[in-house]
């Protein structure tokens, strides 16, 4: 039996010029079909990048997850 993958996500939806609510969709939709526990920290416009990294980093820390980031080439830079 395989370990249940487990993430913390920061989405930075304020990153690139997609459509985030469907980007968020797909996102979610795989990663339920590949089984995952996740959560995803989405970053808008008004809130703060900063402060989603940080709760996502301590969720990751205290639970074992991995810490991914989702976004355009800024976020990934």
């Amino acid at each position: 039996m395989s370990t249940p993958r487990r993430f913390s996500i920061v989405f930075n939806s304020a990153s690139g010029h997609e459509d985030s609510d469907t980007a968020v969709a797909l996102i979610e939709a795989r990663l339920r079909e590949a089984g995952a526990t996740f959560t995803l920290w989405r970053r808008d416009q008004q809130d703060s990048l900063d402060a989603c990294i940080d709760a996502a980093t301590a969720e990751a820390r205290a639970d074992g997850r991995v810490l991914a980031a989702v976004g355009g080439d800024g976020t990934l830079n």
